[in-house]
């Protein structure tokens, strides 16, 4: 009698807990990496919101504290709530989870619900992310290795160039201080040339110190008309040849170049001495080989 009593109330137990959560579903439910089916819902335990299911995960993966929106129509209303499940394996399993939620009435024939992913993590979204992070470092260290070489290569270049401008610096100088070696080298060969060839040339004396050279023939055949006379008369007479531009004086050994001779005169260029280049006329007797 006792047992037969026990049946009883099981069986009334078991018909009010169907009466308070009939089965719903199935509904899918699509998330970033494919779609969960919902199946055998349970919204309510007890007259109390409580959310149980048979979830079958479709996206390969396991998920960690997954956020969903269970919305639910009830007499002509709209009811929703949250839930969150801590852990999502890939298959099928049963899920539950009590929402805080306030003033949610109870609903004996809960009907048209809807079930939609809002927020959660996954192993493939965190390999995912790894492999993102692994792809930017290492586009990272690609572009600092590129970057790296490229500094080098223009520092290699701008080295290249100072090296270069200084390679044609020292070039340049060494070309200039060879092109004054060879100009002096050209000076001095043609100053022993002109010495030689002035060495070779006729000297003037006549047994004075100095000589007169005449501008032209006539100013000279004065000069040579002053040489009897002597003591002041004969400086007076020199210094007024020389002062009204008749002549010049030059030393003795002075070497010339003898251009014409006519008559006892030449005319000569002065090549050395105190009036070298000036011209002039000489007795020809005192030009000396």
């Amino acid at each position: 009698m006792k047992l037969a009593g026990t049946f009883l109330v099981a069986a009334i137990s078991i018909t009010m807990l169907a009466q308070e959560r009939p089965p719903l579903g199935p509904v899918s439910v699509k998330t970033d990496y494919g779609e969960m089916a919902f199946r055998n819902i349970s919204l309510y335990r007890e007259k109390k919101a409580w959310f149980d299911a048979r979830l079958e995960n479709l996206t390969d993966t396991t998920w960690h504290v997954v956020t969903f929106n269970v919305s639910y129509s009830c007499d002509l209303a709209r009811f929703e709530y949250m839930i969150v499940l801590p852990t999502i394996n890939p298959g099928t399993e049963d899920v539950s989870d009590r929402p805080v939620v306030q003033g949610l009435p109870f609903c004996q024939n809960p009907s048209a619900v809807n079930i939609q992913y809002r927020s959660g993590d996954s192993d493939r979204a965190a390999a995912e992310r790894r492999q993102a992070a692994a792809e930017a470092r290492r586009a990272l260290d690609e572009e600092t290795a590129r970057a790296r070489a490229e500094a080098e290569a223009e520092r290699t270049k701008a080295e290249a160039e100072i090296a270069k401008t200084e390679a044609a610096r020292v070039a340049a100088r060494a070309k200039e201080k060879a092109d004054r070696a060879r100009i002096e080298a050209a000076k001095v060969a043609a100053a022993k040339k002109e010495t030689d060839r002035i060495a070779k040339l006729p000297r003037l004396f006549n047994g004075a110190e100095a000589i007169f050279v005449g501008s032209d023939r006539k100013c000279e055949q004065q000069f040579v008309e002053t040489i009897p006379m002597d003591g002041l008369e004969k400086r007076k007479r020199l210094a007024e040849l020389v002062s009204y531009g008749c002549g010049f004086i030059a030393n003795a050994g002075t070497h010339l170049t003898v251009i014409q001779s006519s008559g006892g005169y030449s005319y000569v260029v002065v090549e050395d001495g105190n009036q070298a280049g000036k011209s002039g006329w000489v007795v020809s007797s005192w030009v000396k080989p």
